[in-house]
């Protein structure tokens, strides 16, 4: 009688930690007040949710991307000009590794593949360093169980560690917008 309890009890144990597992945090839009940073989760209307650091978030949310003197970027531009010097792919190497390493091996047996994690950075113009770290993904999907310290780590890491160099259009603008998209469970890495 011992022994079934115990079995029971560890198959309680299973189920108990499996569902803790699958628990979606960004549902619905929701402010996140960690220790030492506040996150912001914003379920958007096209079935996303943009999470960002709410105390840095302010470029995306309250400003378009124009010259530095108030004029608009044309289509042209944006064709013909490079915003950051070449070398972008080893650039794009590192924030892969950076972002794949930041997920434990739990939280990426959590992920199926396929699932898109998009990345949105924004960057000062006359330094080239991220100042801003915008996750994008679908509230459903397995990025929806990863916590927000995890987000938080990998948004610092890849401050800490990314440099681009941009090009003199770059220098022009108010800041710069580069966009990523990763799929966690794959070796490849999309540009937009």
């Amino acid at each position: 009688m011992r022994t079934k309890n115990i079995v029971l009890l560890i198959g309680l144990f299973l189920c108990a930690s499996s569902a803790a597992a699958q628990t979606r945090f960004y549902d619905q839009t929701h402010t996140f007040h960690e220790n030492g940073f506040t996150y912001q989760a914003d379920l958007r209307s096209d079935g996303f949710v943009m999470l960002y650091n709410k105390d840095a978030g302010r470029f995306i949310q309250h400003h378009l991307q124009a010259h530095r003197d108030g004029r608009g970027i044309s289509e042209v531009d944006r064709e013909k000009y490079d915003i950051v010097e070449e070398g972008i792919f080893p650039i794009m190497n590192l924030v892969d590794q950076i972002v794949r390493n930041g997920f434990s091996a739990e939280e990426k047996n959590r992920l199926i593949r396929g699932e898109k994690l998009g990345l949105t950075f924004i960057i000062c113009p006359d330094t080239g360093n991220i100042k801003e770290v915008h996750f994008r993904f679908r509230p459903d999907s397995g990025y929806g169980t990863i916590p927000v310290s995890t987000y938080r780590q990998i948004e610092l890491e890849l401050k800490d560690r990314i440099r681009f160099t941009p090009t003199d259009f770059g220098r022009s603008l108010n800041f710069i917008y580069r966009g990523w998209s990763i799929d966690v469970k794959m070796p490849q890495l999309e540009l937009f």
